[in-house]
């Protein structure tokens, strides 16, 4: 019997399928986190807001850093109820609001498709990512599973459940991971750079697959970050995530050597003061800089990508003309200019749905 499952799933696979055990067939399953939400963790978030506005209106900045145009609107609507809340300085209803982040707006941006948790099937694309990500790793389904922390939906297995944006998050966290081990260099602490780190699903798979102890920085919009910092501080404590408002609190936090992996959340309002006195080791992107103008991609490149920086790994689109929110034309990845001492080692597809196209770059200074 079992020799001919085996037939059946390589014939299967030879069509172009693939098999997977699942709980309910295909069928949305849902989680119960296990861990209750510490207060505090809200009342850092607060804090932050305290010095840090949604959107910078305190703040003078370069045009490059300003979160205008189509992309405000896109989130003023998008997060209604998040900045209403912070508006109100409503602590305890942000509380309940960040306990259930993977049940409304929060993360809503943040991966490639659907957000519906009352849908009954799992969607198509999730397959997709899925069968890429166990080609590319050979993960099993257990490190793919999400902590019990969280309640959280997706598909479920007998090892747990796999959120929508787990596949494409393993992926970027494994090449990265096998990047540091190439790195020419012992420094401890080496720091990873996340750029567009959305609700911080890469920096905590990244955390958890990497046995060196690293500095992951992880770099957005203040929307974003305070739910990156909310989901990461829940998993791994307040004492080793750093939700950082100003440039003293920077220099002095990420000059410090730690015993643990570490996570360093800077709003891209402080990317001048971070290139000025730090440089990262690997710098990765996915996604975000074809959902920005060519002006702030060029910014972010010059100040982030330096001659110190041993690795640029960004995933971004492919399709000329490709129109994302507000019709804003997407930024191809082969039109993101990087200095002329780093080389293109590889480029490839990022998954059978070929939006996205995966190119690193290597710093000849360096490798």
């Amino acid at each position: 019997m079992l020799m001919f499952k085996d037939l059946i799933k390589n014939l299967l696979s030879i069509a172009g399928f693939s098999i997977y055990k699942t709980k309910g067939i295909g069928k949305i399953a849902h989680q119960k986190g296990n861990k209750r939400l510490d207060e505090k963790i809200i009342e850092r978030v607060f804090d932050f807001f305290n010095s840090i506005d949604p959107f910078y209106e305190n703040i003078d900045l370069p045009e490059a850093l300003e979160i205008g145009g189509a992309w405000r609107v896109d989130l003023i609507e998008r997060r209604k109820r998040q900045l209403q809340l912070i508006k109100n300085r409503d602590i305890e209803s942000y509380y309940d609001f960040s306990r259930r982040m993977f049940y409304n707006e929060l993360i809503k941006g943040m991966w490639s498709f659907s957000y519906d948790y009352n849908a009954k099937f799992i969607h198509r694309n999730f397959f997709t990512d899925l069968d890429n990500t166990k080609k590319i790793t050979a993960c099993s389904d257990k490190k793919l599973s999400f902590q019990k922390d969280w309640d959280i939906w997706g598909f479920g297995t007998d090892k747990g459940i796999i959120s929508y944006a787990t596949p494409k998050h393993y992926v970027q966290a494994y090449n990265i991971n096998n990047l540091i081990s190439g790195l020419n260099h012992s420094t401890e602490n080496k720091i990873v750079l996340d750029l567009g780190s959305g609700f911080g699903g890469m920096a905590n798979i990244l955390a958890d697959m990497c046995k060196e102890k690293l500095k992951i920085v992880l770099v957005d919009i203040p929307l974003n970050l305070a739910t990156a910092f909310t989901f990461l501080s829940h998993i791994y404590g307040l004492q080793n995530v750093f939700l950082i408002k100003e440039e003293k609190e920077l220099k002095s936090v990420l000059s410090n050597s730690y015993d643990n992996t570490s996570f360093f959340l800077i709003p891209t309002s402080l990317i001048p003061e971070y290139s000025h006195h730090f440089s990262s080791d690997i710098v990765h992107n996915a996604h975000s800089f074809s959902e920005m103008d060519k002006i702030s991609v060029d910014f972010y490149m010059k100040h982030l990508i330096k001659e110190k920086v041993s690795f640029f790994l960004e995933t971004n689109s492919n399709v000329s003309g490709s129109v994302n929110t507000g019709n804003h034309i997407e930024v191809l990845s082969r039109d993101i200019l990087l200095p002329e001492y780093f080389k293109l080692l590889i480029r490839y597809s990022e998954s059978s749905y070929t939006r996205y196209v995966t190119s690193l770059w290597s710093n000849k200074l360096l490798c």
